[in-house]
């Protein structure tokens, strides 16, 4: 039996290709994806790629990126975006260690 809990927060990983979300309600506005369309995760089998569109993602900063092109994918866990995409947008990706 596999158990998803969905998030509503979203992670920087700096080795994705591509922007993915598990939230239908978290987008803007989408298009049912290509017939057949595909993921191949990291530690997982293919998974079935159901929409794509846009989102907006909101920081506690209070700024707002629109971020498009991103997957739907109920499956995956964490919602992903791509930690250079956020650098093209004018933003920064501070990673700190507390130790």
């Amino acid at each position: 039996m596999t158990i998803v809990v969905q998030s509503y927060d979203w992670w920087y990983d700096s080795g994705a290709t591509i922007d993915v979300c598990n939230e239908k309600n978290l987008f803007k506005d989408y298009v049912i994806a290509a017939k057949g369309g595909k993921v191949l995760m990291k530690y997982a089998n293919a998974i079935a790629v159901l929409e794509k569109g846009s989102v907006e993602v909101h920081f506690t900063s209070g700024k707002k990126l629109l971020l498009t092109n991103v997957l739907h994918i109920p499956e995956i866990r964490k919602n992903l975006v791509l930690t250079a995409l956020l650098c093209k947008k004018g933003l920064k990706a501070i990673i700190e260690s507390d130790k």
